[in-house]
């Protein structure tokens, strides 16, 4: 699968008003005298509701909401609202911790205990038996009125996002995180990576390895770290969301809405798409991509990445090097005012359909694929963390095609922000709530 990567001029189609800096209420007066504006702009509609509890017969259309964007039609069949597909054993949820405050991500160990990444700015080692540690010094804080110097923004969809492990931990120790950096010139995303000490209660060699360019407003900061095969880093950048940002999502010269790829020390690999043009920014391997919060490889080594739409068009997509997914040329959902991108265009020459999308949206974040041995009949499946929609899905794949989705962990009433597949061979998901909750997904009994 090939596409051509485009560099195009800010449209004038693609350009609206500027939304206006509001105050968002119980924010600590450190953040308030920042002067933020969140990413839902004040009089529109919140982008994604939880999903209803009512489940249609097995073998109907999941989705049995009306879609928020009825002008848009799948471009192939199969593209949107699958059937609801059920497991014929039952699944037990199993709550192994809580009090994890806006946890982001879950991060194995090589003795199955987990790392969790919290957004205020901590990381936690938690036992599969719900032991939960205490935060491990030398992480960036968020900053407050009693940490008036903290560098994490801690507002809207920011603060202390991934980490993930060196290729080498075993042996070094590296892990690589993320977070929105508050900058004098605004805020952006920063990777850096840090050694954690022996005894575990500590973090050195903070090293900064890539800042994304800052701007004044929050919002889609993307964030998502996975180590890659040939051990390179990806990195997610989200363009930031105001309409004059958007664009940056089509130029080769910005890292914003893109996927990167580094060298482990934060260098463009030679091997890069756009490595050999001098104008281009050289870390770039995919773009046209809004707020890429997943990333996941399949049994085929393929790459796959989940898309937080706008108040439609929330997609799963097979990521290619070089390749273009659309945005904001094309995209099957219009914003949280109403307002069409382009025209309304679902597809545009050269850009990648979505092998999926939904619509309404329901912010889809985490991915993992399925390859474990306690639940045959998952082999291949896709599990995809909701945000909005509150819940985790099981994508069952065919030819690259979803053909039944399947819901999880709505009686949580939660946000789900990461699903991953533990050596366990269950299925651990995190809510992304004040009070979060770490849940395991295994057949009763197991």
């Amino acid at each position: 699968m090939k596409s051509k990567l485009l560099l195009l001029a800010a449209a004038s189609t693609l350009i609206g008003t500027i939304a206006p800096a509001f105050a968002q209420r119980g924010l600590d007066p450190a953040i308030t005298a920042l002067k933020l504006t969140p990413n839902i702009t004040p009089g529109c509609g919140v982008a994604g509701r939880r999903v209803p509890d009512t489940l249609p017969p097995v073998g109907k259309p999941l989705e049995m909401r009306p879609p928020v964007n009825p002008a848009a039609k799948p471009n192939f069949p199969g593209q949107t609202r699958a059937n609801y597909v059920k497991t014929s054993v039952p699944i037990t949820e199993t709550v192994i911790a809580k009090g994890l405050e806006r946890a982001w991500k879950i991060q194995f160990l090589p003795d199955g205990r987990m790392m969790i990444t919290e957004r205020p700015g901590r990381i936690r080692i938690v036992t599969q038996q719900g032991v939960v540690g205490e935060p491990i010094a030398g992480v960036p804080v968020s900053r407050s009125t009693a940490n008036p110097q903290g560098p994490v923004l801690n507002f809207s969809d920011g603060g202390f996002m991934d980490v993930v492990l060196d290729p080498d931990y075993r042996t070094n120790r590296k892990v690589y995180w993320s977070f929105v950096e508050i900058r004098p010139n605004g805020n952006g995303t920063t990777l850096q990576s840090a050694v954690l000490s022996p005894d575990e209660k500590s973090f050195s060699n903070i090293t900064t390895i890539f800042t994304s360019p800052s701007w004044v407003n929050a919002g889609h900061y993307g964030g998502k770290l996975l180590i890659t095969p040939d051990r390179k880093i990806l990195l997610t950048l989200g363009e930031r969301i105001d309409w004059e940002m958007r664009i940056l999502a089509q130029s080769i010269q910005s890292p914003l809405g893109k996927i990167l790829r580094m060298n482990l020390d934060g260098s463009a690999p030679a091997d890069n798409p756009l490595a050999k043009l001098a104008e281009s920014e050289p870390r770039i391997y995919a773009m046209g991509l809004r707020n890429n919060l997943g990333l996941a490889y399949d049994a085929r080594g393929r790459l796959w990445g989940s898309e937080i739409g706008p108040l439609t068009a929330d997609e799963i997509n097979i990521i290619v090097p070089g390749g273009n997914y659309g945005w904001p040329l094309a995209s099957h959902g219009q914003d949280a005012c109403g307002q069409h991108t382009n025209g309304g265009a679902s597809s545009y020459p050269g850009t990648i359909q979505p092998i999926y999308y939904w619509d309404p949206t329901i912010a889809p974040s985490g991915i993992a694929f399925y390859n474990g041995k306690l639940v045959p009949e998952w082999q291949g499946n896709l599990f995809v963390a909701h945000l909005a929609g509150g819940h985790v899905s099981r994508l069952v794949l065919k030819n690259d095609r979803v053909v039944g989705e399947e819901r999880f962990l709505l009686s949580q009433n939660q946000r789900l922000r990461d699903v991953q597949m533990g050596p366990d061979g269950a299925i651990w998901a995190l809510t992304d709530n004040i009070d979060g909750r770490l849940v395991r997904l295994a057949p009763t009994g197991k």
